[in-house]
């Protein structure tokens, strides 16, 4: 499909249909869109506006009918919010639905380059017609901006979809080409579905601390003796932890998605129960069947919520549409979809995945370089006594607990699996192990290898670069497990107290 906004020529179907190699041609009515479509698909307008056209597409080539909002907005506020309501009102559909165009309208501060300051007004009008409607921002691949005028330049034109596109399609992708003589950049979308998926590693899910049997299942493992100073005791009693818990999670927490879906049928049921016989009994189940979908909803928000990694909504807020949206953008905006190793281009996965491999392993793998020895002009600052001791000092059980419980519940965990909210919960059975850990590392006792084990993660750029080059394509994150995290914040604290 090819979509053409303000042509500034009138329509002529049979030319440009030839001219531009395809079958069909559509416009709005007052001719600023206008739809091309290839042989084999079919376009069928839905509705027809002044600032969009949005039709329904079929073809062979596709897994799904899909939906189409091609925009192209008024520059000014009040007609832009007739845009946003008409948006909001054909959100309410569950196929997949993808929207773009020129919006006419920034979504943030840091998409304008040059004038005068934005107004937040608007810029606030197009968030909440996103948050209204569940879109995601599909992102980009070149250019920031889309549109200038020699003196400005500000990103007008970008592409939405809808959590159903998504599903449909797990890889979409943007690229601004480049302007030649317009104004305005064009985008080139590319949607495709693929098979891709890896078995994922432990993480540890807040909402199973929900279960009435968390806390005693995991205490019966963890109090099974095991041998062997601090450190391995923990490394080894957190290892089998994991693994009861994987297992825990399969026979006996169960998929929340189908809790969800079960505890809702189960209280619509009992709802119908009660309307036919209004008795005591059918008012009882009733009121348990809502509770029992209340606690299964707020599992599930919790699960979306841990892990779109959202930290401004409170505890207790349920919007899983939105969480779930949060996801679907991180786990698309994450994808590295090429790379340059050399001169050569890499597109698929699995050789990304291979030269990503090599890249690391010739770079750790190396001859290590020898320390610097360089005599600085100035001289460092040096900590008195009093602050050394402090350092070489082992921790109290107070200062133990008290570090433990000041890290963040939202933050993420490391390699092990285990994130803040697990320690802090089970606190008053693993104390013993952590304290012990603890002053074994401050006591200079080797550590286990899996507490110093690292993740390398990969960061996406926007622009392909080469390998063996200043600026590499793989820009690696090195992160601590979070019981080596435990111990480093506990370090790093100490100076203060002096």
């Amino acid at each position: 499909m090819l979509i053409l906004l303000e042509p500034f020529v009138k329509l002529d179907a049979n030319y440009f249909t030839r001219k531009f190699g395809f079958q069909s041609v559509f416009a709005n009515a007052n001719n600023k869109i206008w739809c091309f479509g290839k042989f084999g698909v079919d376009i069928q307008i839905i509705q027809d506006h002044s600032q969009f056209l949005h039709v329904k597409v079929s073809s062979g080539a596709l897994p799904t009918d899909i939906f189409c909002t091609f925009i192209y907005a008024k520059c000014y506020r009040n007609p832009r919010r007739i845009l946003w309501e008409e948006l909001v009102k054909l959100s309410n559909q569950d196929a997949p639905w993808i929207v773009g165009g020129d919006f006419n309208v920034i979504l943030h501060p840091n998409e304008n380059q040059g004038g005068d300051i934005q107004r937040m007004g608007p810029m606030e009008d197009f968030n909440d017609m996103m948050t209204d409607t569940g879109l995601i921002d599909a992102g980009f691949e070149g250019e920031p901006f889309t549109w200038t005028n020699k003196r400005i330049w500000r990103r007008l034109d970008r592409v939405l979809y809808s959590k159903e596109w998504a599903e449909t399609f797990n890889i979409t992708r943007v690229a601004h080409l480049p302007r030649r003589l317009s104004d305005h950049h064009p985008l080139c979308i590319d949607a495709s579905k693929t098979e891709n998926k890896k078995p994922s590693s432990f993480r540890f899910q807040n909402m199973w601390l929900q279960h009435h049997s968390f806390l005693q299942t995991v205490k019966q493992s963890w109090e099974l003796p095991i041998e062997g100073y601090g450190m391995y005791k923990l490394q080894q009693k957190l290892y089998r932890t994991k693994e009861l818990l994987k297992k825990w999670n399969r026979e006996t927490f169960g998929n929340v998605f189908s809790t969800v879906q079960q505890a809702k049928q189960a209280a619509t049921d009992a709802e119908k129960n009660f309307d036919k016989d209004p008795s005591e009994a059918n008012l009882i189940a009733l009121n348990k069947s809502n509770a029992v979908m209340v606690h299964a909803l707020t599992m599930e928000a919790e699960y979306w919520r841990q892990k779109s990694n959202c930290k401004w909504l409170e505890a207790g807020e349920r919007n899983s549409k939105y969480f779930h949206s949060l996801v679907k953008k991180k786990r698309m905006k994450s994808t590295i979809h090429r790379i340059m190793e050399g001169s050569q281009e890499i597109t698929h996965p699995d050789r990304i995945r291979d030269s990503a491999a090599s890249y690391f392993e010739n770079l750790l793998s190396g001859q290590r370089a020898q320390p610097s020895t360089t005599d600085f002009p100035f001289q460092f600052s040096k900590i008195s006594e009093a602050i050394g001791n402090n350092l070489c000092s082992i921790p109290s059980e107070e200062d133990i607990k008290e570090t433990v419980f000041s890290i963040d519940k939202d933050s993420v965990a490391g390699p092990d699996g285990f994130s803040s909210p697990f320690y802090q919960a089970c606190w008053d059975f693993i104390a013993r192990d952590i304290y012990d850990a603890v002053r074994d590392f401050f006591s200079g006792t080797p550590m286990p290898r899996s507490f110093t084990a690292t993740t390398i993660v990969l960061t996406r750029r926007r622009i392909p670069l080469r390998l063996g080059t200043t600026s590499d394509p793989f820009r690696s994150v090195m992160s601590p497990t979070k019981s080596y995290q435990n111990f480093s914040t506990e370090e790093s604290r100490k100076p203060s107290r002096n």
